[in-house]
């Protein structure tokens, strides 16, 4: 025998080469004798069993039938001892090429599963990631609709400031009589049209986040209050709306004062002076209408410029963190699902599991066909195709990678 060493394997002895080339040439005739012996023993038996079939069996023809089992068994010894080197040096072969190929597949094995666990920590790096990654996007998600609803909150309550203003402006022109009617037309003419940060910066604001803390959107308000782009933008908007009213009053001073003097021309035809009234009343109430769908509108359009605002933060939001995602390296793994049975009763709950979903559709011969792990792995297969999890403390369901 020849020593010789294998990667990762111990000293092993094989056959030595001359030894191997003399038994496999001296196998063509020991087949050969041996089929002859064969042959010679098959045929002796044969005859014995048709003489027992044609005369019967008798004493005589039971001895020769126990000297044939005698003779044929020392022949059968004989052919083994005869083929035994041959099928030996076969059989050791066969394990020695069998060992070399299981010595490649362990360390194949070995090798996949660093791969696999190298997979499965990327794939853990890469979950936490995402999910880092979508608490931010759902805080940034957050945050933009906080701003939007801000922002609309400001919206509403200017414009109700606007109205407010309106309303005391018409009411004091409403006021106007025809002993006062000089001095407070100049106080008119003369009002201010200014509007003060402050009015914004002390408004109250009643928004609460879920992702956010009270704290965070109380600094977002902050933010957005005290911003000098928003004091200008409100400013102007307040002064060419204000302007615009008040130039309206203005130029009805001179209807005012006629409207007046013909309540006064009036004063002993009392139907006149009810008509009069009666139109003063319509317009009043048609110019507060007014006022109020004008803010109405005004706050609709504000509301819908900042829901394109929040719509095209959101879609960079997404956009954002689409590339941050794409930046993480993604290891190409085939995903399964294992599941550890932490007690035999669990075998129960599995059995259970896959019969309400699949055994109970299948014919008895079948269903007494199943075992266990093929049931467990049915259970497994299914889970990761429904991720339908089976609540148990008696199983644990772990997802494997196996790196391609």
């Amino acid at each position: 025998m020849e020593a010789t060493t294998q990667p990762g394997t111990a000293l092993q002895t094989v056959p030595n080469i001359q030894e191997i080339q003399i038994i496999i040439g001296d196998a063509p005739a020991t087949l050969i004798a041996n089929t002859a012996s064969r042959d010679n023993a098959c045929k002796a038996g044969e005859e014995l069993i048709i003489a027992s079939k044609n005369v019967g069996m008798s004493p005589d023809l039971d001895n020769k039938m126990s000297s044939f089992i005698e003779k044929a068994k020392k022949t059968l010894k004989a052919i083994n001892e005869k083929r035994r080197p041959f099928t030996q040096m076969m059989d050791e072969l066969k394990k020695r090429f069998t060992e070399c190929e299981n010595d490649i597949k362990t360390k194949v094995d070995e090798v996949q599963k660093v791969r696999d666990s190298y997979a499965a920590e990327l794939m853990k790096k890469r979950q936490e990631e995402e999910r880092r990654l979508a608490i931010a996007a759902a805080k940034e998600k957050e945050r933009i609709s906080i701003v939007q609803k801000i922002k609309d909150e400001v919206a509403q309550a200017f414009y109700n400031y606007v109205v407010d203003k309106k309303n005391g402006a018409l009411n004091y022109f409403n006021s106007i009589t025809l002993e006062d009617f000089e001095a407070k037309s100049r106080n008119l003419e003369g009002s201010s049209l200014s509007f003060t940060p402050a009015q914004l910066s002390s408004l109250s604001i009643n928004v609460k986040g879920e992702n956010l803390d009270q704290e965070e959107v109380n600094e977002i308000a902050k933010s957005i209050l005290t911003n000098d782009a928003l004091h200008i933008h409100y400013a102007n908007e307040y002064r060419s709306v204000m302007s615009v009213f008040k130039k309206d009053l203005v130029d009805k001073l001179p209807s005012k004062k006629q409207q007046l003097e013909e309540l006064k021309a009036a004063a002993d035809n009392e139907a006149e002076r009810e008509r009069i009234l009666a139109e003063e009343k319509k317009r009043q109430a048609e110019e507060a209408e007014k006022i109020s769908e004008e803010a109405k509108v005004s706050v609709d359009s504000a509301k819908a410029q900042t829901a394109a605002e929040a719509a095209e933060s959101e879609a960079s939001t997404s956009l954002n963190s689409l590339f941050a995602t794409a930046g993480t390296p993604v290891p190409a793994v085939k995903e399964s699902v294992q599941i550890v049975v932490k007690s035999k009763a669990a075998y129960a709950l599995l059995f259970q599991y896959w019969f309400e979903r699949k055994g109970k559709d299948m014919d008895e011969e079948s269903i007494e066909n199943m075992t266990l792990k093929r049931i467990k792995t049915f259970c497994e297969n299914y889970i990761k195709e429904t991720g339908e999890i089976i609540e148990s403390s008696l199983i644990e369901i772990k997802e494997v990678y196996k790196a391609k």
